[in-house]
């Protein structure tokens, strides 16, 4: 799909794009306190779904930036600018799930409205990927350990609010993760690279 200078620059205007549409929705990504539904679903949903491309692009990058891959030369781009977007992107995302997981059953039936395009195990597994491509770095880059930590807590916090609602194994499972990258890898790749 084109030299790897066009794919960065294309990877460069998505991630540009997609961090505008979480900041400019993020502050009114809340709850109602007398209803507990979203008052502005617009929003919600396009931090959302920005916060999953946001991910799926991290993802689809690292994949693409491995040894005897195009863009293995370009590795260094992945710059602390793009740690804080991969985070932001996350952190919408936990706090999505675990907003959403805490309804009751009955309230979360209405919050369908939202028409997201991504199942709650959708994120979580991407979730999942994202924080074992942060531990992978761990070792090397103090950044990405903290990166780690940090997603490694939101997973925990979502993770406990799932369980209680008997939604599957812990997002963060070694197993799990690496099938969430797999999956996410091979549909990210095509949409982004």
């Amino acid at each position: 799909m084109g030299n790897p200078i066009m794919r960065l620059r294309i990877f460069s205007v998505d991630m540009t794009f997609q961090k505008a549409r979480c900041v400019l929705h993020r502050k009114f990504f809340v709850t109602s306190k007398m209803t507990g539904t979203y008052p502005y679903p617009y929003s919600v949903k396009a931090c959302v779904e920005a916060s999953m491309r946001i991910l799926q692009s991290q993802i689809a990058f690292h994949a693409e930036t491995q040894p005897g891959r195009t863009l293995h030369t370009y590795r260094w781009r992945t710059s602390s600018l793009l740690t804080h977007d991969f985070l932001l992107a996350a952190m919408l995302m936990s706090l999505y799930i675990g907003t959403d997981l805490s309804f009751p059953a009955s309230q979360r039936s209405s919050q369908s409205s939202l028409c997201i395009k991504h199942s709650q195990e959708e994120m979580l597994q991407t979730l999942s990927a994202s924080y074992e491509i942060w531990e992978e770095s761990s070792s090397s880059s103090r950044e990405a350990a903290k990166a780690a930590k940090a997603l490694k807590s939101m997973l925990s916090k979502v993770s406990n609010v799932s369980r209680t609602f008997n939604l599957g194994p812990k997002p963060h499972d070694s197993a799990l993760g690496a099938q969430a990258r797999d999956k996410v890898n091979s549909n990210s790749r095509r949409s982004i690279f």
